[in-house]
């Protein structure tokens, strides 16, 4: 038995150094093969530096192991930004930067002035900016920045000490940036020490009750600038001195009040001098009956006399009569004879999320994104409701009730499914839902016709001025690709510079390569050479979609054989030079030989700016964007007139921009 247990046991010893003999191959093996692999691993590393697999300006090894981001997603954070673009501007791209705060830069500032210009950028997803102001008198207010409209990406803001935003002493700004439920928020503070004389000088006017033209030594049909007499200042150090009125052609007009100083203008308002009259107006008005709200006061471009006026709608107090326009704005004379125009407001949008708050008939809430504005010019007053006329319509007819607002309006849609106003906008191909996800032209609507008609496209409300009000779900705007438009750039001397376009839908081709932005010097000749590959360019060049493009009635409608005259005659007076009206002609007329006739229409400056915002490192005096429209007829249709500005006057470091669109 014993003999039998040694056996036992040498047995299992000589197993035990069997396996141990095993580990130690395998772990020698291993150690081997994790040799191997840190070679490999090293060698693709290396590789990693080398890649940028969604294209962002960061390579593959600095996404994972500097930035810790996704290298598959050039938005790791989902804010807009590129996270190449965060990393390069100091922010950081794992938080989302929906709110930049530019100026100031620093979280807390001092100032020794009675203004300061606060200036942000943001992500194109807001919806709104609001401040709330906290000065040091501890006085609080809201100020909602009218002219910020989603889809901008950058705004600004004076804070004036006549306003009392900033007081002597510590002054607390909140930015607030709302995004659907989402609301990011940026503290500044403005330690303010205020110049001893902040006090503005208010003088009052004798107003005459027609201006008075001034000869201008201007000759040309076109000229820059007019000059009248408006009246005579009837107190101060100013008192009897007559009050002129300069009005400045430029995209739109630019009003500016001044006396004569030694035969020299002296202008008020650059010199704190305001007038009474028009200081201090209100920006929102409560009709009488407070049956509705009109807002975003401000100055129009032409004087009251030339705008046309459909009905008079009530008297204000301090504003006066309050007019309908024939263009659908609110507007008032003001004492030196130019416009004060209001926007009508909507009483169902959600100050929360911008949704129109609408209860439906299936008891179904509205959670769609409708677009009610007709995007308008720098000619426009204000912001355009989208008016269908009642004829055009037929509501008796077509509508039934869908629902009603949280006021109680009631809320219309089609009665029939198949109503060709909806054939029309399910089968328009301009519109987005014609676009893939990577903005390329799809091969018909990406929606059926049942899911079209599911997200109820269209809705309609009649306002309390009887007008109907058309409300277009956003998976169906309108969008366009935005053909070759070039940029040239003619500085005063040779520069670097970083310029930046933003097209609302992206890009869809660059030339040179984009990268976040083209880097390039740039000879007082024109030439532009890209500092990252050395190569020399008459312009920089681009294609992309323009999401919300405008599409307008008036414009030209032109013969094939005669648009060569036509654009010789319209490019020079929009601002380009025979090298640009060549190239431009050279690109357009070979694509636009199809159809015996074409409608032409142009973009306004401000148009292109909002779907296809333009930055510079270094801002050039002139900036001249010029986009056409071009729209292929069978036949001669007749369209009212477009009214054209005439661009300004080139002066300093020019930028020039043109492009075109030719819609289906």
């Amino acid at each position: 038995m014993k003999k039998i247990n040694k056996i036992i046991l040498a047995g299992l010893a000589v197993l035990f150094l069997f396996v141990l003999l095993i580990v130690v191959i395998t772990i020698s093996g291993y150690d081997s093969f994790l040799g191997k692999e840190k070679q490999l691993t090293k060698d693709r590393l290396e590789e990693l530096k080398n890649i940028d697999s969604d294209d962002d300006g960061l390579n593959d090894f600095d996404e994972i192991y500097t930035y810790k981001t996704n290298p598959n997603d050039s938005d790791t954070d989902k804010d807009g930004y590129a996270d190449g673009s965060e990393v390069e501007n100091g922010y950081d791209p794992l938080i989302s930067d929906l709110l930049i705060i530019k100026d100031p830069a620093e979280t807390e500032v001092n100032i020794n002035a009675n203004e300061y210009e606060m200036r942000g950028s943001n992500s194109f997803l807001i919806e709104k900016i609001e401040l709330e102001i906290t000065n040091s008198q501890n006085e609080a207010k809201k100020i909602l920045l009218d002219d910020f409209k989603k889809g901008d990406l950058n705004w600004s803001y004076i804070l004036k000490a006549k306003n009392d935003d900033l007081t002597e002493g510590k002054n607390l700004i909140t930015v607030l940036a709302y995004q659907e439920n989402k609301i990011t928020k940026k503290e500044i503070i403005i330690n303010t020490a205020l110049p001893k004389d902040i006090r503005v000088e208010k003088i009052s006017v004798n107003w005459k009750e027609e201006l008075v033209k001034m000869d201008n030594e201007c000759e040309e049909k076109h000229c820059q600038f007019d000059y009248y007499l408006a009246g005579e200042i009837k107190d101060g150090k100013y008192k009897e001195q007559p009050l002129y009125l300069e009005v400045e052609y430029s995209m739109g007009n630019i009003f500016k009040h001044y006396i004569l100083k030694d035969d020299e203008k002296f202008y008020l308002k650059k010199n704190n001098i305001e007038i009474e009259e028009l200081a201090d107006l209100p920006k929102t008005i409560v009709s009488p009956e407070e049956e509705y709200t009109i807002e975003g006061g401000r100055v129009g471009n032409p004087f009251f006399s030339e705008i046309k006026i459909e009905k008079k709608l009530f008297t204000h107090e301090r504003m006066g009569d309050i007019y309908l326009t024939e263009d659908g704005c609110a507007a008032a004379e003001l004492p030196d004879h130019t416009v004060f125009a209001y926007s009508f407001t909507i009483p169902f949008i959600s100050k929360k999320n911008g949704l129109l708050e609408i209860i439906f008939d299936d008891g179904s809430e509205n959670k769609e994104e409708y677009d009610y504005n007709k995007i308008t010019g720098c000619g426009s007053l204000c912001y355009h409701l989208d008016v269908i006329s009642e004829k055009d319509l037929s509501p008796k007819e077509r509508l039934i009730i869908a629902g009603r607002a949280v006021n109680g309006d009631p809320i219309y849609e089609f009665k029939d499914t198949n109503d060709e106003k909806l054939k029309e906008l399910y089968n328009d191909e301009n519109s987005v839902a014609y676009f893939g996800e990577d903005w390329q032209k799809a091969d018909g609507n990406k929606y059926s016709y049942e899911q079209f008609i599911d997200s109820r496209p269209l809705l309609y409300w009649q306002d309390p001025l009887g007008r109907w009000i058309q409300f277009k779900n956003r998976k169906f705007m309108s969008a366009a690709e935005m053909c070759k438009p070039v940029i040239y750039l003619y500085p005063e001397e040779k520069i670097k510079v970083s310029v930046k376009v933003n097209p609302n839908g992206g890009f869809t081709f660059t030339k040179p390569e984009y990268n976040q932005g083209w880097e390039v010097e740039v000879s007082q000749d024109g030439k532009i050479k890209d500092l990252k590959t050395k190569q020399e360019y008459d312009y920089l060049y681009w294609e992309g979609i323009g999401l919300n493009y405008p599409r307008r009635e008036e414009g030209f409608v032109i013969k094939r054989e005669n648009l060569n005259e036509f654009f010789d005659q319209k490019l020079s007076f929009l601002g380009l030079n025979k090298i640009e009206i060549g190239d431009f002609k050279e690109y357009w007329l070979k694509r636009l030989n199809n159809k015996p006739y074409y409608k032409i229409s142009f973009l306004t400056q401000n148009e292109f700016n909002r779907i296809a915002p333009i930055r510079f490192s270094l801002n050039p005096k002139t900036v001249i964007r010029v986009m056409m429209t071009a729209e292929s007829l069978n036949k001669f249709k007749s369209v009212p007139e477009q009214e054209l500005f005439a661009a300004p006057a080139r002066n300093g470091f020019t930028a020039i921009e043109w492009g075109g669109t030719l819609l289906r």
